[in-house]
């Protein structure tokens, strides 16, 4: 009978503790099965890979609204549209979330370190001298067919320009060396700006003659300086109220006509157009500038007209064919009161 009850009761111990440690197997087992991420910031259009840790077992994928995030059933996330999703990940009756975030702006996840280096060279940048931050502009001429030239300003510094001046210098016909200051105004990072310069300031049918037959030296620029503490005008390209310009073309000379519906009055309008042939070959480029003194200038609910001749071969006697042209550049501004 003592040997039954033995037996009985180590049977009876052994199998309570093979239950507990089956129930022990299955919490540490459940622990340890968790998702790679528990909340994320997607920039739309970008994706993200979630991974379940702990589990062999089948996973199904869902997505709490598809129009902001979708989910794949490999896990792989794909932003959408602005706004806030959950992404469920079930397996068997167990759910494990990820709360997604959908915004225009770059994802949270990855642009820490990026916008800190980004405001770090902002700050850098603000402390570099007029010398150092026009090393950082960058300058390109082409050559037109006409002999003027088209240059493109970028500003690869991480704050906007106040002002910049080019020096472009060419010989003339005689060899007598020649210059001209390009003013670039309100300049922001990243962005470009067009000037033209030509060899000659003449209008008349000789200047393409005197180009094409003498062969003026090609232009290229010689300084450009940079002066950060610029404040005698103020940017007012973006100002509300100015319409996009109208294009037009009339006995051989093109024209542009801005309309200002605010009510403010600007005191300086520079504008920059090219023209091209059917080729695609830049044929002429000029920038023109006014200021309030002048006629046109961009008064409050007024107009301001500009008119860019067709190049003329004096030789031939007749106008170049121009097949397309648009505006390259515009700066409005106004002075410091």
């Amino acid at each position: 009978m003592k040997g039954t009850c033995k037996r009985i009761l180590v049977l009876a111990l052994g199998l309570a503790l093979s239950v507990t440690s089956v129930a022990a197997g299955n919490t540490e087992s459940s622990a340890k099965v968790k998702l790679s991420k528990t909340k994320y910031t997607l920039r739309i259009g970008k994706t993200l890979k979630l991974k379940v840790k702990g589990t062999k077992k089948k996973i199904k994928w869902i997505s709490s609204k598809k129009k902001v995030a979708t989910v794949s059933q490999k896990g792989v996330v794909k932003a959408k549209k602005a706004g806030k999703t959950t992404i469920t990940a079930k397996i068997g009756k167990k759910k494990l979330r990820c709360k997604i975030t959908v915004t225009k702006k770059a994802d949270s996840g990855k642009s820490d370190n990026k916008s800190n280096n980004d405001n770090n060279n902002k700050n850098t940048d603000a402390n570099k001298s007029n010398a150092e931050l026009a090393k950082s502009l960058s300058v390109k001429a082409e050559q037109a067919a006409d002999g003027s030239v088209l240059f493109s300003i970028k500003n690869n510094n991480n704050i906007t320009i106040n002002y910049a001046s080019l020096t472009a210098k060419w010989k003339d016909v005689n060899g007598n060396e020649k210059s001209k200051i390009l003013n670039v105004y309100f300049l922001p990072a990243g962005k470009t700006c067009y000037l033209a310069a030509k060899h000659s300031t003449q209008r008349d049918s000789n200047y393409v003659e005197s180009y094409i037959k003498q062969n003026m030296s090609t232009m290229t620029y010689s300084t450009i300086t940079v002066n950060k503490n610029y404040k005698e005008t103020k940017d007012m390209t973006s100002t509300a109220g100015i319409a996009a310009p109208t294009l037009g073309v009339t006995n051989h000379y093109a024209y542009v006509m801005i309309e200002n519906k605010s009510t403010i009055t600007y005191d300086y309008l520079d504008m920059t157009m090219a023209m091209y042939n059917a080729a695609g070959q830049l044929m002429s480029v000029e920038t023109q500038d006014f200021t309030q003194d002048e006629d046109p200038y961009l008064s409050a609910k007024g107009k301001a007209g500009f008119v860019y001749d067709f190049p003329f071969d004096d030789v031939k006697k007749e106008y170049w064919n121009i097949s397309s042209y648009k505006t390259l550049y515009v700066m409005l501004r106004s002075k410091v009161k």
